[in-house]
């Protein structure tokens, strides 16, 4: 039995910075291939690579045809966003008419949050099962890596999809899964044209207990140099981008921002564990590790953290929240244990915005983080959200305004610039009357309803917005920031973080 993983590409054209690693992916995958890596499923085997393109490309539907054709799978374990659920449908699709018995078994972010109850009951367009020629046979809802491992070995007892499903439809299958550490749903289209949803018991997951992701898998050379921000300088001046990797510290988010669905929730990795894959990293010739967390400042007991971190010879970056930087004595040890930069959303430089949108800091925070990265040398990515409830034109200006402030100090590494699309599964979706008018009009097995410019100068530009975000108010937003930011919008930049040419 042969096994395909595939990360499913953006349908951004524009996007750089998607997927430079699958790490969802990654960590899914990673006990099902130590399991095969040490023999415990002998009639199991799989493709040596990822199939993870960073966008849809010319080419890649030829490339994934001729992989199909090589490989000859017998199981595709596919994940997607929101923005590239439409080019995992297609994917699947490509297989299943490759060889209808194929089985297919998606997850990822975008199948935890349309797989939702309350998604499904309000917005029942958005569930996959419900989409016209769906061709995934399971979805995978929540913690998937100990669910992958045992679907995949009980394919192996039963000899082939149909009996697979089949079991999934039986209060055995139930009981089985009920002994599975994780909260999880596994969604399944059964042999009768239904729908079976298991649900885990909720048993803790004991990240620490997982092997690591099986790096061996990932395909690009971005998997290596994808992060500009780990460099090394040379005689001349110029830089050298040093190889690079992410991880993750934990999962969940503990903040409780209405516009964001991965909102709630907390595990951790011990510190062991954690130093026993940077150690492996280091072996590997990794210089460089982006700690892909929702935010770095949730992580419990930073000063054995930070103690781990600094015995390693690495450079290290990650995503954090400007209240967690207050303090400049520990911004002051985060750049004594090697952290070389902090990204750290803005969204809005206005405590009207970001109180409406519970973003949970203030504007004297946000700057009071600056001034110690400063202090410390270290560099700062920032996100800016525009199209947010209570916006003006003056806050626009004033947020433009202090980014380019930060950019005088010469912190600033990059803004990602996005606009508000409402996501199915947040409060600002489900909760909000404006949130509501557009529930029907929600579908994501679709290309990107606002294709062009301006949309396409955003990230998440092109999906659904607040009607108030027309395409005249986008084009303001996204004329001030070249006056003023120009240079460090992500969408001007390449990988390395050159700007393009016709940027300037």
């Amino acid at each position: 039995m042969k096994l395909l993983a595939v990360f499913a590409p953006s349908q951004d054209v524009r996007d750089r910075f998607f997927s430079t690693t699958p790490t969802s992916l990654g960590w899914a995958l990673a006990p099902l291939i130590a399991e095969i890596d040490r023999g415990g499923l002998p009639r199991v085997e799989y493709a040596p690579r990822i199939f993870d393109p960073l966008r849809v490309q010319p080419g890649i539907w030829e490339e994934y045809q001729i992989l199909l054709e090589s490989e000859r799978p017998d199981v595709l374990l596919i994940s997607g966003t929101y923005d590239s659920h439409f080019t995992a449908s297609r994917l699947a699709t490509m297989t299943k008419r490759f060889n209808q018995d194929v089985l297919v078994i998606y997850g990822g972010p975008h199948v935890d949050e349309v797989a939702n109850r309350k998604v499904i009951s309000v917005m029942p367009q958005t569930y996959p099962f419900n989409e016209v020629g769906c061709p995934f046979d399971i979805l995978v809802k929540g913690d998937g890596e100990l669910v992958l491992l045992h679907l995949i070995r009980i394919l192996g007892n039963k000899k082939g999809r149909q009996a697979l499903l089949e079991h999934l439809d039986t209060s055995e299958a139930r009981m089985s899964c009920a002994c599975i550490p994780g909260t999880f749903e596994v969604h399944a289209r059964t042999t009768r044209g239904q729908v079976q949803i298991i649900t885990g018991s909720g048993l803790p997951l004991n990240l620490s207990g997982l092997p690591f992701m099986p790096r061996k898998l990932f395909g690009h050379d971005l998997d290596l140099y994808g992060f500009s921000c780990f460099r090394k300088q040379r005689a001349d001046g110029g830089f050298d981008l040093l190889p690079s990797t992410s991880t993750m510290l934990h999962r969940g988010c503990r903040s409780l921002c209405i516009f964001c669905s991965e909102r709630g929730g907390y595990l951790a990795r011990s510190l062991d564990h954690i130093a026993a894959e940077l150690d492996e990293l280091v072996k590997a010739g990794i210089k460089g590790v982006f700690f892909d967390d929702s935010t770095f400042g949730d992580h419990e007991g930073f000063d054995e953290l930070l103690a781990c971190l600094q015995s390693f010879p690495l450079q290290y970056g990650s995503l954090n929240r400007f209240d967690t930087l207050q303090d400049a004595r520990f911004v002051e040890r985060l750049a004594q244990s090697g952290f070389v930069y902090q990204y750290c959303a803005i969204e809005q430089f206005d405590d009207s915005v970001l109180k409406a949108s519970a973003k949970g800091q203030r504007t004297q925070e946000i700057r009071r983080g600056v001034e110690h990265l400063h202090a410390s040398g270290i560099q700062l990515g920032t996100s800016l959200l525009f199209g947010l409830p209570s916006e003006t034109e003056g806050g626009v200006n004033a947020t433009l305004d202090f980014v380019a402030e930060i950019e005088k100090l010469g912190i600033l590494s990059c803004v990602s610039m996005s606009l508000y699309s409402y996501h199915p599964n947040t409060p600002l979706t489900l909760g909000t009357r404006e949130g509501k008018q557009i529930h029907s009009l929600l579908r994501y097995d679709r290309e990107p309803p606002n294709q062009g410019e301006p949309w396409n100068c955003f990230e998440e530009g092109q999906w659904f917005h607040p009607l108030w975000l027309t395409a005249k108010r986008a084009s303001y937003i996204h004329h001030q920031a070249q006056k003023r930011i120009g240079s460090k919008l992500v969408r001007n930049m390449r990988k390395d973080g050159s700007i393009f040419r016709d940027a300037k």
